[in-house]
């Protein structure tokens, strides 16, 4: 064997500095990802408030007002109580800002952030959806309702 032959392959130092860089690198992207998988998951609440309104509508077609004496959204409507995806909670309100507590013309969805996934560390609580079209949201540690989804 020629002591000139060179040993193919990789230094421990150099190994050391790619998994450095692997790591720098996961830690940067690990916050931003997790974030935007739970911005994609409030999709889940808001199709499910989409969907029980047009369900509510339906109701009011039927019935010729939003709300009967002691019947469950369930049952009054055929909506669930989570979403699809079982991010988010649902309930079901009579009465809003708009019209008087009970009434039997307006309602009041709201869907609230559920502990799966870590969907409850979200910084939007809850997205609303009244009767009118109208869209809230409440952000954690607020008490004021603010416009829009987004």
């Amino acid at each position: 064997m020629s002591s000139q032959q060179k040993n193919a392959g990789f230094t421990l130092i150099e190994v050391l500095i790619v998994v450095a860089i692997i790591g720098i690198l996961a830690a940067v992207a690990l916050p931003s990802y997790r974030d935007y998988v739970t911005r994609a998951h409030r999709t889940d609440g808001q199709d499910a408030l989409v969907a029980g309104a047009q369900k509510m509508e339906v109701f009011f077609a039927r019935n010729a007002r939003y709300h009967k004496d002691n019947v469950t959204m369930e049952d009054e409507a055929n909506i669930s109580a989570t979403s699809a995806e079982g991010y988010y909670a649902l309930q079901l309100f009579h009465g809003d800002a708009s019209c008087v507590a009970a009434d039997t013309s307006c309602y009041f969805l709201e869907a609230s952030a559920t502990s799966k996934g870590g969907q409850d560390q979200d910084n939007i609580a809850t997205f609303g959806l009244t009767s009118t079209g109208r869209k809230t949201r409440l952000n954690h540690g607020e008490t004021t309702r603010l416009d829009g989804w987004k």
